[in-house]
Parts: C-alpha cells; structure tokens; sequence
C-alpha cells in the first residue's frame, strides 16, 4: 500500500489544494503530507511489489542508492512545498501551480521507485511535462520564452529516450531496467542505445552542450519550484 500511496497522494494533494479558497497556507502542510510515503520508503526497507494492473504490470522497489535519493527528494519536496503554502498564498494563480507541483511531485517519486520500463517512462514524461506548469506560472514574457524552450527540448529528449528504452526492451527481451546494462553490453547496438539514452537523459539532465534550456526555465519559476527542479528532478 506504501508504494501506491508514494504516487496517489501527490495526485490527491495536485486536486485538492488547486480548490482551496487565496490566501490559505494549509496547502503547504498538505504538500508536507503528500511527501511522507517517500519518505517513510527512503528511511525502512520495504518489500518491492507488483502491480498486474497498471501499465502493463508494473514492478516497485527500491535498492539502495535510489532510496537515498528518494529520501532526500521526498525531504526536498516537504520543504518546498511548506514554503510554496505562504510564499504564494495571495498569488493570483496559487490554485495553478499547487495542480502543477503536485503532478510534478507524482511524476518524480513514480520514476524513482519503478522498476521497469514502462511505469518508469511513464511517470518521468509525467514529471517533465508537469513541471511545464511551473516554469511558465508568472506568465511573463521572459517565463513564456524559457517554457516555450523547455517544451522543446523535453520533447527532443523525450523522443530519444523513448527510442533507446523500445530498442533496449528490443534487445534485451525484458521490461525490468535491472536486466538492460548487462543486455546492453552485449548487444551489438548497444552504443547506439547508449547514445540515444545519453541525449534523452542529458536534456533533462542538462548535459553539456543540452544544458541551455535550464538556466532559463529555472530561474522563470517561483522559488519553491525552481528548488524541486534544480534540486531534485535533474538529480533523479
């Protein structure tokens, strides 16, 4: 149920506080709750489960570098979204970001506990997409050019990550990302691949020379999500 919950909750606290009345900062301890599964998952050892029933079963576990990760991702996370509760209670588009920051915190904690190709792509498109949201919030036309330009380039990186994650389920035979490195290095495309991941990757990574979408996207978005962006989602 934890595992579910690490992804649900987010999603529940995206809907719930985009219709809480301006002016609450109640949103910000909802974000604090969302984020508990993570964290609770990056502190105890939990086993992995397997969902028959989504996106073509799907596996969840952790080992342990990424639940490091998760730990202080989901630490990340809480506080950010503490912070966004009074740092944009009067914002006019405060229900806005609170939808967007939510699915973004889904997206992130989604990619970092699948364990195969399909939940995982799923939820990392989930997380870029989502945070388009956040990059464009004040609608300014400095925040309009640098979304118009992440957008671009989440789209490039998303076609090649996509590519190299279908040619490397292709050639490996096996949807869980555990068994893709060794695949890899014995495939006779493997660098090919390699190469298709490392571009895709390096967009959101902002991977020299990929890289000169970010120091305008993040700057563009109110401090709690440019926090998130640059501190946990290229990380991740």
């Amino acid at each position: 149920m934890i595992w579910f919950l690490t992804i649900v909750l987010p999603l529940l606290a995206a809907v719930f506080t985009a219709f809480l009345p301006a002016g609450r900062r109640v949103s910000g301890l909802i974000f604090v709750g969302a984020a508990l599964p993570a964290l609770w998952l990056g502190l105890v050892e939990e086993s992995g489960v397997t969902a028959q029933w989504f996106l073509l079963e799907s596996h969840f576990s952790l080992d342990t570098p990424r639940r490091i990760i998760l730990l202080l991702t989901a630490i990340l996370w809480a506080t950010a979204g503490l912070f966004a509760g009074s740092y944009l209670k009067n914002d006019a588009r405060r229900s806005e970001f609170s939808f967007y920051f939510g699915v973004t915190m889904a997206g992130n904690f989604g990619l970092l506990i699948s364990a195969e190709v399909a939940s995982f792509y799923t939820f990392f498109a989930l997380m870029t997409f989502a945070s388009y949201g956040l990059v464009i919030h004040s609608r300014t036309p400095a925040a309009r050019r640098a979304a118009r330009i992440y957008l671009v380039m989440a789209i490039i990186g998303e076609l090649f990550l996509l590519s190299a994650l279908y040619l490397a389920v292709q050639s490996n035979g096996s949807m869980l990302l555990a068994d893709i490195p060794p695949a890899l290095a014995k495939a006779s495309n493997g660098r090919f691949i390699f190469l298709l991941g490392l571009i895709g990757f390096g967009v959101k990574a902002g991977l020299i020379p990929l890289y000169f979408w970010l120091p305008l996207a993040h700057p563009a978005a109110p401090a709690p999500a440019s926090a998130v962006l640059s501190g946990a989602m290229i990380k991740a």
